[in-house]
């Protein structure tokens, strides 16, 4: 846990999108919201907006304390986010903003307290909030989370009869929820011999693949055929919620 994952967990908390998208500018990142350029804004002003609405929780919290004393478990919730983000930095272990996802109903709880016991910020702050929020309800109202469904239900109407789907790298276990006939592959050699008994079948192979950036990373061996236009054409594609959501069609040519 970074300074820049840290401000990440705070945007993600707060508005539901990154900070700043890390494959903007690539096919992946293409439409993402980031708060560093909210609107066009830049990060200074993205910086303020979080500021202020980590602000109003903070001051609802306090309402919330002095006012009603059974409502003093939020403090519990909200320590256990920071026990939890302390520990994964000391003891140098992964992490991701989701796993203080339960930090959310303590923040919307506070700015429920704030907005509602003081007239004159009520407006104001939820046409605040409703800014703060539009660009994340704007992708997760058109994207879905991953789009294991729709590339599934694309090879179902495109792919012709029997097609042997092969669903590579991270990921493909989900897929395989969507399309349980599928082959489930992650290595070089894996990919060579599905195409080896494809071709005697004479069958038609189609594989699906997204997390890019972690399947070219860790498990990267099949990149060397699926690169190469001679080998793989990608027809199609689907977006998600995040750049490693987005999942490619390659067909075997």
């Amino acid at each position: 846990l970074d300074a820049s994952l840290l401000q990440s967990t705070f945007s993600q908390l707060l508005t539901g999108t990154e900070w700043r998208e890390e494959a903007a500018g690539t096919v992946e990142g293409a439409g993402l919201p980031q708060m560093a350029n909210h609107f066009g804004l830049g990060p200074t002003v993205g910086s303020f907006m979080l500021a202020l609405a980590a602000g109003l929780a903070l001051a609802g919290w306090v309402i919330l304390w002095r006012k009603q004393p059974l409502s003093r478990w939020l403090a519990c919730t909200v320590a256990a986010g920071i026990l939890f983000a302390t520990i994964t930095r000391v003891a140098e272990t992964y992490f991701y903003p989701r796993f203080v996802i339960a930090l959310v109903p303590a923040i919307v709880i506070g700015w429920g307290a704030v907005l509602s016991r003081r007239l004159l910020l009520g407006a104001p702050g939820l046409v605040f909030l409703g800014f703060l929020f539009l660009p994340g309800w704007q992708l997760f109202t058109t994207r879905p989370y991953a789009p294991l469904r729709d590339a599934a239900e694309w090879i179902q109407q495109h792919g012709g009869p029997s097609p042997v789907v092969l669903a590579y790298g991270h990921g493909r276990e989900a897929y395989a929820v969507y399309d349980p006939q599928c082959h489930q592959i992650e290595t070089l050699d894996q990919l060579e011999s599905e195409l080896a008994a494809a071709k005697a079948q004479n069958r038609l192979v189609f594989v699906v693949l997204g997390h890019n950036s972690f399947n070219r990373a860790l498990l990267a061996s099949g990149y060397k055929l699926l690169d190469d236009p001679a080998r793989f054409e990608e027809i199609a594609h689907f977006t998600g919620i995040e750049s490693e959501h987005y999942f490619r069609i390659f067909e075997a040519r």
